[in-house]
């Protein structure tokens, strides 16, 4: 068995769990959850490195089956193999405590713990950096001219989608309400599109152009 290779198995599987955790988050992960992201990683990158160890022992033998494929297919497919164990071992009654209820509520333990550090971050960081800046007179339709134009370039959403959207922020502005409660509202749709950066960059902007 090659000693690099249960080692690459374990980083493979670890950084395809951080990829599922950043993509399946409407928000960026904050630093302050980081032990519990590394918790998540962990455990994926054991079960890389143990399916490596399992893939070698049942198909070292064979010629085509080298050390790379085996870091390649068991980064890949070990978390999901080691659950599937885990679900043999353990009966799969959540009222049991067999490994793989354990294994389960540790991993739903940490994505909990993983999405409330970060929703509370990016709430402070809307109520204390962005919602002040755009307060102020004038950023209504810098925001609205912004989020707009956007929208219109961003590939990654159908056109259908883009296209709801926008009008979704036109009648958020024209609605008979608060500039302040206007702004919050486009805000929050452009976050529950995970344009945390378009966000970030409008409010900069607004800075920049402020009165001193």
């Amino acid at each position: 068995m090659s000693a690099a290779g249960p080692w690459i198995a374990a980083l493979l599987a670890g950084g395809l769990a951080f990829l599922e955790l950043h993509v399946q988050k409407r928000k960026p992960l904050s630093w302050r959850a980081t032990h519990w992201v590394l918790l998540r990683l962990a455990a994926d990158g054991v079960a890389g490195y143990l399916a490596y160890t399992v893939l070698e022992l049942a198909f070292g033998d064979l010629d085509w089956f080298n050390n790379i494929w085996s870091a390649l297919i068991a980064g890949l497919v070990g978390p999901a193999l080691l659950r599937s164990q885990l679900s043999l071992i353990g009966s799969g009654d959540e009222t049991s405590a067999g490994p793989a209820v354990v294994f389960r509520r540790l991993q739903r333990y940490a994505d909990e713990a993983v999405d409330d550090i970060g929703a509370n971050a990016q709430s402070k960081w809307i109520h204390s950096k962005v919602l002040p800046v755009l307060d102020r007179p004038g950023s209504l339709d810098y925001l609205v001219r912004r989020a707009d134009d956007y929208l219109a370039q961003l590939d990654r959403l159908d056109q259908l989608v883009r296209d709801a959207k926008r009008e979704q922020i036109q009648q958020a502005a024209a609605d008979d309400t608060p500039d302040s409660l206007k702004s919050r509202v486009i805000v929050q749709i452009l976050l529950d599109l995970k344009c945390q950066r378009a966000v970030r960059s409008i409010v900069a902007d607004l800075r920049k152009t402020a009165p001193r």
